[in-house]
């Protein structure tokens, strides 16, 4: 009796647009937190901070939603929608803290 041949396909799939509008959401998120803090510590205004707060919390969740229609689809690689739906989730329970916690 033969043994049994197996195949496999490693054909590389292509990246999700999702995946990667997700990425992107997070790094702008990432960079409104940056300005946020700067914008506090350097005594620009509080009003700022905290538009620009309110901003980054609603790209974070858009981000995280975003990731996780990416996540969905089966023809697409899902790294870039795993890495943007973790540092958005991550990002928007940041913002959420901080909000609850009345620091901003």
């Amino acid at each position: 009796m033969r043994k049994k041949r197996y195949k496999y396909d490693f054909a590389a799939k292509k990246e999700s647009g999702d995946g990667k509008a997700s990425v992107v959401y997070a790094v702008i998120s990432f960079a409104f937190v940056l300005v946020s803090f700067c914008s506090v510590y350097f005594g620009i205004s509080e009003a700022v901070a905290g538009a620009v707060g309110l901003a980054a919390t609603l790209l974070s969740l858009a981000g995280f939603f975003i990731g996780l229609k990416s996540l969905r689809d089966q023809e697409t690689s899902h790294s870039f929608g795993i890495f943007g739906t973790v540092a958005n989730g991550l990002l928007a329970v940041l913002w959420i803290g901080l909000y609850l916690a009345g620091i901003n």
